[in-house]
């Protein structure tokens, strides 16, 4: 959003926050295309996605982070 009060504007999803870690199932909906993480993916306000990697990428091992590299990716290529 240009003008000096664009970054007011900027909103960031944080998966960790977001959703609540202790009600993982509920949270994620019965299929993976009514996952919130998706759903915000589909926003459109979004502009990219993020990924924390520490110094073993360990969330390269995670399936559901996979799934939202590949989510990510799929998106872009329909913009």
């Amino acid at each position: 959003v240009p003008g000096p009060d664009g970054w007011r504007h900027q909103r960031y999803w944080i998966c960790s926050f977001s959703n609540n870690q202790h009600k993982v199932k509920e949270e994620l909906g019965s299929t993976w295309s009514q996952s919130s993480f998706y759903l915000a993916l589909l926003s459109p306000q979004r502009r990219g996605s993020c990924l924390m990697v520490d110094e073993a990428a360990l969330p390269l091992t995670r399936s559901w982070c996979l799934f939202e590299i590949a989510q990510t990716v799929e998106l872009e290529k329909s913009l």
